[in-house]
């Protein structure tokens, strides 16, 4: 049947076979290259069948790792739960299926905060190492002009003078309302005392 499906899906004829429900099925019967084909002819990442379960979910409880990998390389949400409530993290947690866990962290996917599975911790940082590494490689090759260097430093400096003139043009502006007012109060009160003393 999963052959039969992979093959429908490959020649695009995947209207008639109910896409859906077959994806689902096929990572169900731990058939990767039929859920790769369904992918490649188009079913959408966010597959669920009649009784509710999720294309990613459903690779999680079959151990596709393959098909995870796939999935989280497509941009598929690792954080959307089964129909009964599971997450996919969860899922493959509690199949103590380290290459699924590892995807999903690939992914994004957060393990839940009671999470119970021996060596975890170390697949975390093991994943989170490689993401950093993935982010810094493309980086040792380039190089800093030491002209430009000293250009943005000038730049930064010379911004922060103006941040530090503003400043004190703000302060000694609101010290110079501060003393008109003053001023203002001083003259208002000598000019009732004046009046009080003619008056008498």
């Amino acid at each position: 049947m999963a052959d039969e499906l992979g093959d429908a899906a490959r020649s695009g004829n995947v209207q008639k076979v109910k896409v859906q429900n077959a994806c689902v099925g096929a990572a169900l019967a731990k058939e990767a290259e039929c859920v790769a084909a369904f992918l490649e002819a188009g079913a959408p990442l966010t597959c669920s069948d009649k009784e509710g379960r999720r294309l990613l979910p459903a690779c999680c409880r079959s151990n596709l790792a393959e098909s995870i990998a796939l999935l989280v390389s497509l941009r598929a949400d690792v954080s959307k739960p089964d129909g009964d409530g599971s997450l996919p993290m969860s899922l493959a947690i509690q199949n103590k299926s380290m290459s699924c866990v590892k995807e999903l962290l690939r992914g994004g996917a957060q393990p839940p905060a009671n999470a119970d599975m021996p060596g975890l911790a170390n697949l975390m940082l093991e994943v989170q190492f490689e993401q950093c590494e993935q982010e810094i490689r493309p980086l040792a090759n380039e190089q800093v002009d030491p002209a430009q260097l000293i250009e943005a430093e000038r730049v930064v400096l010379e911004g922060m003078e103006d941040h530090k003139r503003l400043i004190k043009r703000h302060e000694d502006t609101r010290a110079a309302k501060s003393l008109a007012e003053l001023e203002r109060q001083i003259a208002e009160a000598q000019a009732k005392l004046d009046a009080t003393k003619l008056s008498s």
